[in-house]
């Protein structure tokens, strides 16, 4: 098999070490029209794309439109500077995504996600998306607004160092306390 197509069918197979390049970042101009996209937007009944976000795809699910605005290479083997320039970078790009959003909807509420974190590691059950976002987000913030039924998250996260920095881009039907 061509090593083109290796990297196609591992990519399939969930395998993040093999995301060498991240999708391109959703445009600045197209932030806001999408996250109004994404909160009429029916869930679906079941998941599309997997788990996919994780390695900066979209994912929609019967909780969720999780859209990744920028992610970055994998990071397991950079030096540390790297980690803190990648990290520094998308925090900046973090920070326009949410003063975008405000100049259109408001000032954000701030939503830490480390009580929730606390609470599965005491095996307490979560909701999945919320599970998703606490270890999405271990360490950082959500800005978050509600736009009718819907909270709109924006996160800075990555799951683990084996996946890429994103800036994620969540629509949940959960709203956070």
């Amino acid at each position: 098999m061509h090593a083109g197509h290796w990297a196609v069918w591992l990519r399939h197979c969930y395998i993040a070490a093999v995301h060498d390049e991240p999708d391109p970042s959703v445009e600045p101009a197209r932030w806001v029209a999408l996250a109004e996209e994404l909160t009429a937007r029916p869930f679906p009944t079941t998941p599309t794309g997997a788990d996919n976000w994780v390695v900066g795809q979209a994912q929609s699910g019967p909780d969720r439109h999780f859209a990744p605005l920028a992610s970055s290479e994998i990071l397991e083997d950079a030096p540390g500077e790297r980690w803190a320039e990648v990290e520094d970078d998308f925090e900046r790009r973090r920070g326009a995504v949410v003063s975008t959003l405000t100049a259109a909807w408001g000032e954000p509420q701030t939503y830490s996600f480390d009580r929730d974190f606390d609470r599965l590691i005491a095996g307490e059950a979560l909701p999945t998306v919320i599970q998703d976002l606490t270890y999405c987000s271990f360490g950082h913030h959500a800005d978050t607004w509600r736009r009718g039924d819907r909270t709109v998250c924006v996160v800075l996260g990555q799951v683990d160092k084996h996946f890429p920095i994103m800036v994620l881009l969540a629509v949940i039907m959960q709203p956070l306390p």
